[in-house]
């Protein structure tokens, strides 16, 4: 598993975008919290429309794998995510290793 310092210095070497920014991208009401509908959208961009006619929103599948995600991270348990604890769930493998098929 990458260290945080070092996966921002590939991210930022490959261009890639760095967990604030995709944390600001996904937090669209600019509330400092990512909630599970858009973890959900976020799944659904990670791992693919399953089948899904493009403009479909996520499946039942992205929406099962948000919440689980959520329920792994969400340290404080409030039902969404503040920018620390979304960084901590990118730094898990499972993960790391999806992102790093998907984006390189």
């Amino acid at each position: 598993m990458l260290l945080p310092a070092a996966a921002a210095a590939i991210a930022a070497a490959a261009n890639l975008p760095t967990p604030t920014a995709l944390f600001g991208t996904l937090d669209e009401g600019s509330t400092g919290f990512v909630d599970a509908p858009a973890l959900a959208r976020f799944y659904q961009l990670l791992l693919g429309r399953g089948g899904q006619p493009p403009g479909a929103g996520p499946s039942a599948g992205h929406i099962v794998v948000a919440e689980a995600a959520l329920a792994r991270g969400d340290e404080d348990g409030d039902g969404k995510l503040n920018l620390a604890e979304f960084a901590a769930l990118l730094d898990t493998p499972e993960l790391a290793s999806k992102l790093t098929l998907t984006l390189f």
